[in-house]
């Protein structure tokens, strides 16, 4: 199963990402019901793996905290982007709970992509697009 940890969001703000769908085509849209800001990605895991992650999930505490988005933007190639997302602004709480989660995880003998974690919701993935109808339509937001 494909296996990531990560944070809901409050529906209001949902509702907000939702009016970004609508000003372009050629894109399929995350379900606003599955909008999330993930901490962790895992890949495919086996139910036994998922059962361990549940335990070490159920043993982790923090305080709840606040998180706001800053803009919105692509990751791909700069001509033709593959996903549609929204960064999150950097936070010292949520950057603790992503370290406390990476290395607990990675104790546990998970590998972890080692990319640089960067906070975001993903919105959408790209079937084919272009880099100025994109960039022209970011501009807006």
């Amino acid at each position: 199963m494909r296996t990531f940890l990560g944070i809901s969001i409050p529906e209001e703000i949902k509702e907000q990402l939702t009016s970004i769908c609508y000003g372009l085509s050629d894109i399929r849209w995350v379900p606003k019901e599955n909008f999330h800001i993930t901490l962790v990605f895992l890949g495919e895991q086996s139910s036994e793996c998922l059962d361990i992650l549940s335990d070490f999930c159920s043993e982790i505490s923090f305080t709840e905290f606040d998180l706001s988005l800053k803009s919105v933007g692509t990751f791909g190639k700069q001509k033709s982007p593959s996903i549609l997302f929204a960064a999150v602004k950097p936070s010292i709480e949520l950057s603790q709970l992503h370290k406390t989660l990476d290395s607990g995880i990675r104790k546990l003998g998970f590998s972890i992509d080692r990319q640089n974690y960067q906070p975001h919701l993903t919105i959408g993935r790209f079937k084919n697009s272009n880099e100025t109808r994109v960039v022209m339509y970011l501009e807006e937001f």
